[in-house]
């Protein structure tokens, strides 16, 4: 339905001029008939209005009476939220209290270096850690053969003794790439040591700012010479060395520089030497390395077994030992394990079953067996009893790299056994091998006396 309005009524117009005859009584029941119907038409409407109208306005009431109830439940939350905050306040309070109690009753244990053993921390948790910068440049100490042996260090061509002009790309001439430096009034001593048919050309000399003095003068003459002795000049500091092919038709290249074995030293010949320059040098600048310069710092925490076992040959079994694989000679026992000089590796072995031919866990440094450590047929009742503990002990003499490898085992047996590694410290009892590693973010390279505050991140 919809809301009507009342058109074409029955109407006589203009009564006073209009004759015609119409019928009054037809006239006004259809006039009243089309009044009663939108009269009633829109009384329907009027009332279905106002109930909808009635409707809203419960649903305003019961609308409002929701969002009084949630502004009160907001209140209440609130006020939970408070009350919760205050005791968090009084909790943290309480917690610090506690910790500072207990920072004065219990003495603190700390540590510093790279590798950092804490003993008795294990349910412990850390107050702080500062990592400090350091830096490391390699150095070598210049060995006794003066001129380089690699073929790098040498470059087509040579350069002419009586004007100091470098000629280029002399397919038969190649000299040493760097400034050799000597001491002035000093006997040295060249020799090519396996010269085939290859000798010297020329010894160009220079003084302290490497300009162009002359040559080197000897009896015999140094033009192809293969074993000299000659004296440097006052006021020479630096030599340049030419070589020349004096009997092949081959070209000279610097590939030929380790074959013949060439050296420059004080005083008289001695076997020969590879060339160790010292470092670091003008020619042989070394680099520095510092904490961060990769842009994080590592920092490693594990349980004091540093032992990590290479799974591609054993397997850890669930009771916390480990099985071999079936794989015998030379295999790995441990990823390789870094020390220092000075540190002490502690090693820990606990048969549990043993094989029937000779099995030895071999202890080897930067590769090279080192015997003193070694497990060494353990398959032998009186060398190791069932689950007895035995110990062995390396430290290191210099930076190097330790390992065991398994030995033995001919009939490729399953055996047994726990193992387990710790550095300086005692580690009576066998624990699993766990480590975590926390990168952490740098924003430059930390020098000595730099220091990461890990609370702040800067």
């Amino acid at each position: 339905m919809a809301v009507k309005k009342i058109d074409n009524y029955n109407i006589h117009q203009n009564p006073s001029t209009n004759t015609n005859k119409f019928d009054v009584e037809n006239y006004l029941n259809k006039n009243w008939e089309k009044t009663q119907e939108v009269v009633n038409n829109n009384a329907d409407e009027l009332t279905l209005a106002q109930n909808k109208l009635k409707e809203q306005d419960t649903s305003i009431t019961s609308i409002k009476e929701d969002i009084t109830n949630i502004k009160t439940e907001q209140k209440e939350q609130n006020t939970n939220i408070e009350k919760i905050q205050k005791e968090c306040e009084e909790l943290k309070e309480e917690n610090e209290k506690l910790r500072n109690d207990i920072d004065n009753t219990i003495p603190p244990v700390e540590g510093e270096g790279e590798v950092v053993t804490l003993k008795r921390t294990a349910e412990a948790r850390f107050k702080e850690i500062e990592i400090s910068g350091n830096e490391y440049q390699e150095t070598q100490e210049e060995g006794k053969n003066k001129i380089p042996t690699t073929s790098d260090s040498w470059i087509q061509g040579y350069t002419a003794p009586g004007t100091g002009e470098f000629i280029a790309n002399d397919k038969n001439g190649i000299e040493v790439k760097n400034f050799i430096e000597v001491e002035q009034n000093e006997t040295y001593h060249i020799k090519l040591n396996n010269p085939s048919t290859y000798s010297l050309r020329s010894i160009v000399t220079f003084d302290k700012d490497r300009k162009h003095v002359g040559r080197i003068i000897s009896n015999p003459p140094v033009w192809l010479a293969t074993d000299l002795s000659f004296t440097i000049p006052e006021n020479i500091k630096y030599l340049k060395v030419g070589l020349v092919n004096s009997g092949g038709n081959e070209p000279l290249t610097p590939e030929i520089i380790p074959d013949i074995q060439i050296q420059l030293e004080k005083d008289t010949a001695t076997d020969h030497e590879e060339y160790k320059p010292k470092m670091p040098s003008i020619e042989y600048p070394s680099e520095i390395k510092a904490v961060g310069d990769n842009g994080s710092v590592n920092i490693k925490v594990n349980n004091g077994n540093i032992a990590k076992i290479d799974e591609t040959n054993w397997e850890l079994t669930k009771d916390n030992t480990i099985k071999n694989r079936g794989k015998n000679e030379g295999v790995k026992l441990i990823t390789p394990i870094n020390l220092k000089k000075g540190q002490t590796i502690n090693s820990y072995i606990k048969v549990i079953t043993k094989p029937t031919t000779s099995t030895s866990f071999t202890f080897f440094v930067d590769d090279v067996v080192n015997n003193t450590p070694n497990f060494s047929n353990f398959q032998n009742q009186n060398n190791y009893n069932l689950n007895q503990v035995y110990k062995r002990t390396y430290t290191a003499i210099e930076d190097c790299t330790v390992l065991y490898r398994m030995y033995g085992n001919a009939n490729s047996e399953t055996f047994e056994f726990q193992f387990w590694a710790n550095i300086d410290e005692e580690l009576k009892e066998y624990v699993p091998y766990q480590e975590q590693n926390y990168p952490v973010t740098v924003q430059e390279p930390m020098f000595e006396g730099d220091y990461f505050d890990l609370e702040r991140k800067k």
